[in-house]
């Protein structure tokens, strides 16, 4: 039997997590009382995460693409002082801006220029969303040939 050192319970100690570090090798808290902390914390966390998402954008993405790059096994040299935030999207002049958890069509993100390249000083800029997505993977030709065959249908 062991007490539960948040609900001040005693219980089994099979309703305890094992824990190395515990001298019974079992958790102080049980694990209801652990379950509980938790997810109490997790949605604080994901608050305090979108308040600093949303107050400070580009350490956000510049950590997401700092992630994708290790993931993909792309070089990754740049500073979040290379880094401009620009108001407008450099491709569409449309406002670069925030909306919470979501990504929009004006949410800012990261561009890899030339994608043969990975995250390097002079092959990133930040563009809005729908700007990368409308790029993706494509190359300046296959995006010349998309515009080509269009222009003859919209007048």
């Amino acid at each position: 039997m062991k007490k539960c050192s948040r609900c001040k319970i005693i219980k089994n100690i099979n309703k305890f997590y094992f824990n190395k570090s515990q001298k019974d090798g079992k958790d102080n808290q049980c694990k209801k009382c652990k379950k509980e902390y938790r997810i109490k914390h997790s949605e604080t966390n994901k608050i305090k995460q979108k308040e600093n998402h949303k107050n400070n954008p580009l350490k956000r993405i510049y950590y997401d693409a700092k992630k994708r790059a290790k993931k993909k096994n792309i070089e990754f040299n740049i500073k979040l002082e290379d880094l401009n935030f620009p108001k407008l999207c450099p491709v569409l002049q449309i406002p670069l801006f925030v909306s919470g958890s979501k990504c929009t069509n004006n949410s800012p993100t990261i561009d890899r220029i030339n994608n043969n390249e990975g995250y390097i000083k002079d092959n990133v800029l930040i563009v809005s969303f729908k700007a990368n997505t409308i790029k993706n993977n494509s190359t300046i030709e296959e995006l010349e040939k998309i515009l080509n065959f269009y222009k003859q249908y919209v007048r």
